[in-house]
């Protein structure tokens, strides 16, 4: 199990821009349901310095895909090239 489901939704997903969790599902209840369309409306996963602001120094697009999953139902094979 990833460390991921044992967060807070009002915990920081996305580092480099300080979006939160509860701000991303919020955009996939809006039915932005592709990391594309969450990058666009939200700006999480647009950042580059993931390796030095993000504690697992790691993107936040495998965790975005994962809340999509859980809250869609829709899986999204885009990968994130923001590092």
């Amino acid at each position: 199990m990833m460390k991921f489901y044992a967060k807070k939704e009002e915990e920081i997903l996305c580092y480099c821009m300080g979006i939160t969790v509860d701000t991303v599902v919020d955009a996939i209840k809006a039915g932005y349901r592709s990391l594309n369309a969450i990058k666009a409306e939200t700006a999480a996963c647009t950042g580059d310095e993931c390796a030095t602001k993000n504690p697992s120094g790691k993107c936040c697009a495998k965790e975005i895909k994962v809340l999509i999953v859980l809250h869609s139902g829709v899986s999204d094979t885009v990968s994130c090239h923001c590092c």
